[in-house]
């Protein structure tokens, strides 16, 4: 994770997203995108990441090696939107480093 906080260093807080309960997530400009939950279960949540379309290897319970990754894949679209499943008590995150 620190990697991921020196690579956006202090890109812009941005596409905020929360359930009003233990889900959050947001970008930082068009750099690198978080979400965290503090909830009991697994949340599916469809948000605005600010990065441009692609797979991206999530850096908190993966490993990435070139053409592949040992965990999570997330699929960004066109829009630059995503759906992705955050663990209960977990969260994922990826910047442009960790496109595939």
């Amino acid at each position: 994770m620190v990697g991921w906080h020196n690579y956006v260093g202090s890109a812009p807080r941005a596409n905020w997203w929360d359930d009003g309960g233990n889900v959050i997530a947001f970008s930082r400009g068009n750099k690198g995108w978080i979400a965290l939950n503090n909830g009991p279960e697994a949340s599916t949540i469809t948000v605005r990441t600010g990065l441009p379309s692609g797979t991206y290897c999530d850096i908190i319970g993966s490993e990435k090696s070139p053409g592949t990754c040992s965990g999570l894949a997330v699929a960004v679209g066109r829009n630059g939107i995503a759906t992705v499943t955050v663990p209960a008590t977990g969260a994922v995150a990826f910047d442009r480093t960790d496109r595939q």
